[in-house]
Order: C-alpha cells, then sequence, then structure tokens
C-alpha cells in the first residue's frame, strides 16, 4: 500500500520497474465480455444514448481504447498521477490523435504528444493542470482526489458510468470512503460502477 505521505513518489518507482504487475496487454476479459451490459443504463434495454465513462486511476490501459471505440460511449475520461502512463498511452493509440493542454502557467500551451514546444508543457508538474485530449477522450494527469469534474478541462460536468478496474485496490483503506464519496458529486443521479 503506498505510503500516505508520499503518493507520487511511491508510484514513480513502481512505472520504473520493468513490468508493471497490474497492466495487461489486452483489454480486460470481464469488460470486453460484458461493455454493452455495462453501458446499458438502469431499465433501459435499446437506447442509443451515449454514455460517457470516466476511469479512474486508469495507467495506460488498453481498456481506455476500448471504451473509446465503442459506439455507446461519447467520451471518455481517464485520470492517473503518473506522466508516463499518459505519453505512453497516447503514443500508444494514435488512433485518437491525442494532443497535450497544459494550463496554469502564464501560457495554454498546446502540441503533439512529446513534441510540444512550449516549454510549460515540457516541464509540467502536478501543479499545473495537463491533459491529453483526443477524439472522443481524454487523459487528466493529477491526483484523483483533487478531480472536480466541473472545473477540469474535457469532463463535461458528469458521467454516466465508472469503470474501475483496479483503483479500489490502489487507494489506501483509509481514503476509500472518501474518494466513493467524491465520485458521487460527479455523476448523473443513475450510475453503473463496474470493477
Amino acid at each position: 500500500m503506498p505510503p500516505l505521505d508520499d503518493l507520487h513518489s511511491f508510484w514513480s518507482q513502481r512505472w520504473s520497474g520493468p513490468k508493471l504487475g497490474w497492466h495487461l496487454e489486452h483489454v480486460n476479459p470481464h469488460l470486453s465480455k460484458y461493455t454493452d451490459l455495462f453501458l446499458r443504463s438502469v431499465g433501459d434495454t435499446d437506447s442509443d444514448d451515449q454514455r460517457r465513462v470516466f476511469v479512474p486511476l486508469c495507467g495506460k490501459s488498453v481498456d481506455l481504447a476500448h471504451l473509446a471505440a465503442h459506439p455507446k460511449v461519447s467520451h471518455v475520461v481517464g485520470i492517473d498521477i503518473m506522466r508516463d502512463a499518459a505519453e505512453t498511452f497516447a503514443n500508444e493509440h494514435p488512433q485518437f490523435s491525442m494532443v497535450e493542454l497544459t494550463l496554469g502557467d502564464e501560457n495554454e500551451c498546446v502540441g503533439a504528444v512529446g513534441e510540444s514546444s512550449c516549454v510549460a508543457a515540457e516541464e509540467s508538474t502536478l501543479t499545473k493542470k495537463s491533459s491529453f485530449h483526443g477524439e472522443g477522450i481524454t487523459f487528466l494527469l493529477g491526483d484523483l482526489f483533487d478531480f472536480k469534474p466541473s472545473s477540469d478541462e474535457g469532463t463535461n460536468d458528469v458521467f454516466d458510468a465508472i469503470y474501475d478496474r483496479a483503483s479500489m485496490v490502489a487507494i489506501h483503506p483509509t481514503l476509500r470512503k472518501s474518494m466513493c464519496l467524491s465520485w458521487a458529486l460527479c455523476f448523473v443521479p443513475v450510475v453503473r460502477y463496474s470493477s
């Protein structure tokens, strides 16, 4: 379990290893099998409405791409504290044409992933708001507990579903209740949760 006082260093160390023990190279088999059921709203069997999906502590999961490509999904928003996760995901999934946007400095910088000419984007830290935007997908960089969908770029206030493959177990047990309570403010009145 990560120490509460230095989460960023803990996860940086985990990401620097040769293999991420939690990362799958393919779509999670349960998500693949049950995506349509997961995306169906409560009591709704034939709706063409598209869903907005939130993926906490998403890492570089290919599940993001699977969800973003689904015809029932209008937008996927993932969040992770690790810049490597966002950059790797963007580079491994060029079909989304992701660009980095960094806010919080005097400049607003936009550029292709890994090719930004803005100094602020290259020197971005978690104190600046950094995100990667693509077709139907937003990858926010930052602390999950600081996430406020009404103010974060690309989140558009509410979500229809949460896809949580493993974030709950990565959160310190003393913080799990707080995390769930903060999520409650981010979603439409009826939301599906899948883990």
